[in-house]
């Protein structure tokens, strides 16, 4: 992720760990609308009911999107790439701000979060 330096509260983050894909976690008991890819299909064979495993990732560095941390890309470059963060943030449902070098927005999540954030980029021309 293009992180700016961010914040204290940000670095005290840091030492934990969100819902992710890199790590396996645990397993938990299966409930309607888990994922099947992430059924225990093992354990299901063994006779030991239906698991879904469960994966986890280190939260690092900060939850800012800055434009400065796209060196060597042109304008058009860094708002693409801040554009499909926006999204894949939101569609994780992960809180993060938004740094332009004109405009901040402070962190934040959901569907109003990541529709001023995409109007920001849309509009950037215009706070240049």
């Amino acid at each position: 992720m293009p992180a700016g330096y961010g914040n204290k509260e940000e670095a005290q983050q840091s030492q934990r760990r969100r819902a992710g894909i890199e790590d396996f976690e645990d397993l938990k008991k299966f409930n309607e609308g888990d994922p099947l890819a992430h059924v225990s299909w093992k354990h299901l064979a063994r006779g030991q009911g239906m698991l879904v495993k469960t994966y986890s990732e280190p939260v690092t560095g900060s939850n800012t999107l800055d434009y400065q941390a796209f060196n060597g890309l042109d304008k058009e470059g860094r708002l693409s790439r801040l554009a499909w963060w926006v999204v894949r943030l939101s569609e994780q449902q992960q809180p993060f701000a938004l740094k332009l070098p004109h405009k901040t927005l402070e962190i934040g999540a959901g569907n109003t979060h990541r529709d001023q954030c995409l109007q920001a980029l849309a509009l950037f021309e215009e706070q240049v």
